[in-house]
């Protein structure tokens, strides 16, 4: 496989003037794997490189057709998430399965500043419905370890008018006086997902500085002066994007993810908005996917989380 590699391609890291190639490559990986592309613009391309090791994969005629990303999620060189792309015109030709071993070599170089003692695991997501890249996986040992879903409505009337709690007010975000309070609700929420990992503030902070962020479109769901729970949208050109909905464990079961997701369907609506996705874990502890069904979000397109234990040893739980 590295053989390949070496003579009929070029691998090298990215410069901020592939990011336009990158989105194509993205977007045409999109298309065939889920039947349309993701909306990204080139601030999440840069963000994504300042925390990820990434190589992109050339033809000799200058072409992009790979692109592999790494992870040290956990900063403690135990617990690697990696992603592979390939354009769809050269999958069957190796170029899947060269990457793949070429990203696993290279977790096993970083792997060896970790504690001798300490479990190592790979992780690399795809869409599900990639059957090539599951067998790929399979072969070399990986298992599915979650799955996720894209989750959509289409909206063909006005949605309901959202239930708020008594004693819960719902308003926009303020950008400044909010930003602390909002990012500690965020975090605090999501303590309960699958492996979670703190976002430093400065890097978190990062979103409200996008082109696409619109405070008009970040919900807060306040009590006295506290913030319970936070819905955190964008517009994008074909559809609302839902990135966050987040409910802190004191105002759990009271309505309140309810009811800040029908406010943000309203305001999409508002705007003329008719489709609004977001994404979510299909093995959720808080079972926030039985929540959007309920508010009558569907499957849209799912995601495979495959895992490799490249060395045995103790993790963080058998710790606790």
């Amino acid at each position: 496989m590295a053989s390949l590699l070496a003579t009929d391609f070029v691998v090298r890291a990215p410069t901020p003037e592939d990011i336009p190639a990158v989105l194509e490559l993205l977007a045409a990986c999109d298309m065939a794997d889920a039947g349309e592309a993701q909306h990204h613009e080139p601030a999440d391309v840069h963000r994504w490189w300042r925390k990820e090791e990434t190589e992109l994969t050339f033809t000799h005629d200058g072409r992009l057709v790979g692109y592999t990303s790494l992870y040290d999620s956990d900063q403690q060189h135990v617990k690697f998430h990696s992603s592979v792309f390939v354009h769809p015109d050269l999958r069957q030709g190796g170029l899947d399965a060269a990457l793949v071993e070429r990203v696993e070599q290279r977790t096993r170089e970083i792997m060896q500043q970790a504690s001798p003692e300490a479990q190592v695991t790979l992780m690399q997501d795809f869409a599900s419905g990639d059957q090539q890249r599951r067998a790929l996986l399979e072969s070399r040992g990986y298992a599915q370890a979650r799955a996720f879903w894209r989750m959509r409505i289409d909206m063909a009337a006005p949605p309901p008018a959202p239930d708020v709690p008594q004693g819960i007010t719902i308003r926009t975000y303020q950008t400044g006086p909010d930003d602390r309070a909002v990012y500690e609700a965020v975090e605090e929420a999501f303590q309960d997902h699958w492996e979670y990992h703190m976002t430093p503030y400065d890097e978190w902070m990062e979103r409200v500085q996008k082109p696409d962020f619109d405070p008009a479109l970040w919900f807060l769901a306040v009590e006295g002066n506290q913030v319970a729970g936070v819905t955190l949208c964008t517009n994008e050109p074909d559809k609302g994007w839902i990135n966050k909905v987040a409910v802190r464990r004191p105002w759990r079961k009271r309505g309140v993810a309810m009811a800040l997701l029908r406010w943000a369907f309203g305001a999409f609506w508002e705007r003329g908005v008719r489709r609004v996705e977001l994404g979510v874990d299909a093995q959720s502890l808080t079972n926030a996917q039985m929540l959007y069904q309920r508010a009558g979000m569907r499957p849209a397109a799912e995601w495979s989380i495959y895992r490799k234990v490249l060395r045995e040893g103790t993790t963080s739980e058998d710790m606790t």
